[in-house]
């Protein structure tokens, strides 16, 4: 507080993310925070090839970038170059739809007849995150919101647009959620 590093007189509920102080500052003092984050990397493929490390002097040296590479709980790797942009018109909906991230992030149809489906596609080679889709239900009706396998993830009324993310549950699985 006030730029001096306070190593007590708060606690963080981790679940939310709120911080409490056992006294509350002053009005006018500055609060500021630092995070750290734990994120699975590995080291590049050019990390086993070249490692340039120099030594200039006493105490002073120099190393190369070394490359970094996220990678999911089950150890593929998190493309940098993940595909985030574009959107497909369904139209008006006569049958249930699959789509994919190819197709996009933004989907339109119109759901004016109870009973079509959106099917979310196979999660294995999706990073968790988000948002992955926005549904936008230009119709009339309900539509239902799935998974792959068929497992309800919820419904979009009609004039609402349905924010996709891919999470992990306490198992360790990758779900889909609607928020």
């Amino acid at each position: 507080m006030g730029g001096v590093s306070q190593g007590s007189g708060w606690s963080v509920n981790t679940t939310n993310g709120i911080v409490t102080f056992t006294t509350a500052p002053a009005t006018s003092v500055v609060v500021s925070a630092g995070c750290a984050f734990d994120t699975s990397v590995r080291f590049g493929a050019e990390i086993d090839e070249v490692f340039d490390l120099s030594i200039d002097s006493f105490e002073s040296g120099g190393l190369d970038n070394i490359p970094i590479i996220e990678i999911n709980e089950d150890g593929t790797e998190i493309q940098d170059e993940f595909f985030f942009g574009g959107a497909t018109d369904h139209g008006i909906l006569s049958a249930s739809i699959s789509i994919s991230i190819n197709q996009g992030r933004v989907h339109t149809f119109q759901a004016n007849a109870a009973g079509w489906k959106i099917n979310l596609p196979v999660t294995t080679n999706i990073p968790t995150g988000g948002p992955h889709f926005y549904l936008v239900n230009q119709g009339s009706a309900l539509v239902e919101v799935r998974t792959s396998t068929g497992t309800t993830v919820g419904t979009i009324a009609a004039g609402i647009i349905g924010v996709i993310v891919l999470s992990i549950n306490s198992s360790g699985s990758k779900i889909w959620l609607l928020a």
